[in-house]
């Protein structure tokens, strides 16, 4: 009996894991991204990679007279296309080409203990198609 107990515990402790990231994007659905690599979508007319992610958000564990902000550069890597600023305080969207990216987080959030390197960071965001919805 105890042992279905444990093999429940763990089951639902390892649903709870955030999702995987992949180098493919799909279009219209809420997925994570790394700083510093390099993203595709299936049919190739999207490729564009994270440069950097600058963080000026308060950390968690001191008071702040502002909130600050976290801003993605998202840099398109196909000819003709240019790049963008996504942020976390004033502007979440913004389009390149026929594609608008829009940020809902960025992940971890600051404390004063702990320096967060660029391949730690984890960038929530949808991409929409807008070719396809015209």
């Amino acid at each position: 009996m105890k042992t279905k107990y444990l093999f429940l515990i763990l089951f639902i402790i390892g649903g709870c894991e955030d999702q995987a990231i992949t180098d493919v994007v799909q279009f219209e659905k809420e997925l994570l991204f790394r700083a510093n690599n390099t993203y595709y979508s299936n049919d190739k007319q999207l490729k564009f990679t994270i440069r950097e992610v600058n963080d000026s958000r308060c950390p968690r564990d001191i008071i702040c007279i502002w909130q600050g902000e976290a801003v993605i550069k998202i840099v398109s890597e196909l000819p003709g296309l240019d790049s963008v600023k996504l942020s976390t305080y004033d502007n979440p969207l913004d389009t390149i080409g026929n594609f608008t990216f829009e940020l809902f987080d960025v992940s971890p959030y600051p404390e004063t203990s702990k320096t967060i390197g660029q391949k730690d960071y984890k960038i929530r965001m949808r991409i929409h198609d807008i070719s396809k919805s015209i």
